[in-house]
């Protein structure tokens, strides 16, 4: 494991050896520093993949040994965290009128009322009290905001549960028929009960693994902030995504190739949430003298790169910030990309990325700029087959107009 919790004493190790880039400068060093605990001299070697964030580092060594680890992105105002500290306060002591809890007491009042109409607190003589019969804090889950998660039960083990997932993952982790793994084994999803919050698997040996594809929709709610960058305009608010599971691949282990594919039949699920986009001009196509087909490979393929080296200006996984992009979107009209956080009401990455708009693009521009492939990999802007054969030009281009 990353932190070798396995009883091994580590104050004799001299070497470490990573196989892939652990996903940000921080968790690097903290991988690196299980060799050399005592006096002498260690070694310590990084493997790259071939994913897009590890191929930048390694093209890019003075990001790393030049500068200090991230700073960690907070945002203690996101309304599902804040609601679930204000419960957990509340059971502890109760409320008076006029008293503020993070926010100003006018916010903290409104929360408080939403809660007691909801019969989680009981107002009396100026007060907001505890009333529900559960503890507050073994409902919040350390590792996302989302409430609530779904449980993975082996069904050959009595319904023993072998994991727990984010209720807002499910659909596109847990579908019927998916791969899922634990403690290196194999297991075969049989069902999802999203109502229930439960997915029943079985143990199984197979060849590879599946992954989803989503179809997404995307609706802006409010701009927080918007500023015109080179001939683009950049943008960060508050969106509503619609996401659709429609079907999985099966992909073989080792080679990566394409095996087979299935059907998911899952409800549509909502999140509101914050996001960061930059739209171009209605003429864009026309200026770089692209057809709407080649416009559309460009904008997907610098979605995918401006997703992959997003981890580098924000201390995150790269599973945390997903992509979209529209041909004419439909808030701005206009040919646009989305970044969006896959936590309900955010946590700070989009503010974060709409202020590091020249450092991101300029990861994204020299990522493809040195990325050796002549038409697009899975190291830059994705496989050609899925963003064409003018997917890297067209990223590249659009990448430094909206410098």
């Amino acid at each position: 494991t990353n932190a070798l919790e396995l009883g091994i004493d580590i104050g004799a190790l001299d070497a470490c050896l990573m196989t892939g880039y652990a996903g940000s400068v921080a968790s690097t060093w903290q991988q690196a520093g299980r060799a050399g605990r005592r006096h002498n001299l260690s070694l310590v070697i990084l493997i790259a993949s071939s994913a897009p964030l590890d191929q930048y580092i390694i093209g890019h060594p003075e990001y790393f040994f030049e500068q200090p680890p991230e700073s960690g992105t907070v945002d203690p105002n996101n309304l599902i965290v804040l609601t679930s500290h204000i419960k957990c306060a509340a059971f502890e002591l109760p409320f008076v009128e006029g008293e503020a809890f993070g926010l100003d007491a006018t916010s903290t009042g409104e929360i408080l009322d939403y809660l007691a109409e909801h019969r989680v607190l009981r107002k009396a003589g100026g007060k907001w009290h505890w009333s529900a019969e559960s503890y507050p804090a073994g409902e919040i889950s350390l590792r996302t905001a989302a409430p609530g998660n779904v449980v993975i039960l082996d069904t050959t083990d009595n319904g023993r549960v072998i994991g727990e997932i984010d209720y807002f993952a499910a659909p596109v982790e847990v579908y019927q028929n998916a791969i899922y793994l634990h403690q290196s084994a194999q297991y075969t999803i049989e069902s999802l009960d999203l109502e229930d919050r439960k997915a029943y698997a079985r143990p199984v040996e197979v060849d590879y693994y599946t992954d989803a594809e989503m179809k997404v929709d995307l609706r802006v709610i409010d701009t927080f902030e918007e500023q015109t960058v080179g001939g683009a305009q950049k943008c960060n608010g508050e969106l509503s995504v619609t996401w659709l599971p429609t079907i999985y691949k099966k992909i073989k282990f080792g080679t990566h190739e394409n095996v087979g594919w299935g059907e998911i039949h899952l409800p549509e699920q909502t999140m509101h949430t914050t996001g960061y986009w930059i739209a171009f001009p209605e003429h864009t196509a026309e200026h770089f003298k692209l057809s709407q087909e080649h416009l559309g490979e460009a904008l997907n393929g610098l979605a995918n790169t401006l997703r992959q080296v997003a981890p580098v200006q924000v201390l995150c996984d790269p599973m945390d910030i997903r992509a979209q992009a529209m041909l004419r979107a439909p808030h701005t009209q206009l040919p646009t990309i989305y970044l969006y956080e896959s936590y309900p009401g955010g946590v700070g990455f989009s503010e974060k990325l709409y202020h590091h708009h020249h450092r991101l693009i300029d990861a994204a521009i020299s990522l493809l700029a040195q990325c050796g492939c002549k038409e697009g990999c899975p190291s830059c802007v994705g496989p050609v087959l899925e963003v064409g054969p003018n997917g890297k030009k067209g990223a590249l281009d659009l990448a430094r107009f909206a410098r």
